[in-house]
């Protein structure tokens, strides 16, 4: 995924905070303090919903963190607002 952002330059990146390969969390640290990729908004998606971690996940860099189950309206209305 962060080849890819560099190669593709996505508009924004929708991170589950568990992954394959390296945790959501740890890409967006990546993406945040990376140059090419540091402007590009992260969205974590979880089911992490405990205070303490939305709030390491939007210290961590996170510009938007829904709470699995979300309503997709909010998710698009996240994405929205971020990519404007």
């Amino acid at each position: 995924a962060f080849e890819k952002a560099h190669a593709e330059s996505p508009d924004i990146a929708l991170l589950d905070w568990v992954m394959p390969i390296i945790q959501g969390h740890e890409l967006c640290v990546k993406f945040k303090t990376d140059p090419d990729t540091a402007e590009m908004p992260v969205v974590m998606v979880t089911a992490r919903g405990e205070e303490q971690d939305r709030l390491l996940g939007l210290d961590l860099g996170a510009d938007g963190y829904l709470v699995k189950p979300f309503e997709i309206d909010e998710l698009v209305a996240t994405i929205k607002s971020l990519i404007e």
